[in-house]
């Protein structure tokens, strides 16, 4: 028994062919992608142990921004849960 369908045996083999050629050049793609985030992170890592130094959980320039960012925000902070309250 014949399959039935719109496309017939050379076109359905050529279907196939092109599939699986696109299955190999999105596989190549990947292995690409995967060695450039590897060497791009591995860079990065290196780069910011150069730079900051480690605290205990965290990177103490990154803490000290974040705190500072946080007390400099405290004062707008309060104005802006006033306000909302007013006109809630």
């Amino acid at each position: 028994m014949t399959e039935r369908g719109g496309e017939y045996g050379s076109l359905k083999q050529s279907w196939l062919q092109v599939c699986s050629e696109a299955d190999h050049v999105a596989q190549i793609h990947l292995e690409i992608q995967d060695r450039l985030i590897k060497s791009v992170q591995e860079s990065v890592a290196s780069w910011k142990t150069a730079n900051y130094q480690k605290a205990i959980f965290n990177w103490k320039q990154t803490k000290k921004a974040e705190e500072g960012f946080a007390k400099a925000q405290k004062p707008w902070a309060k104005k802006f849960n006033t306000g909302k309250r007013l006109y809630l």
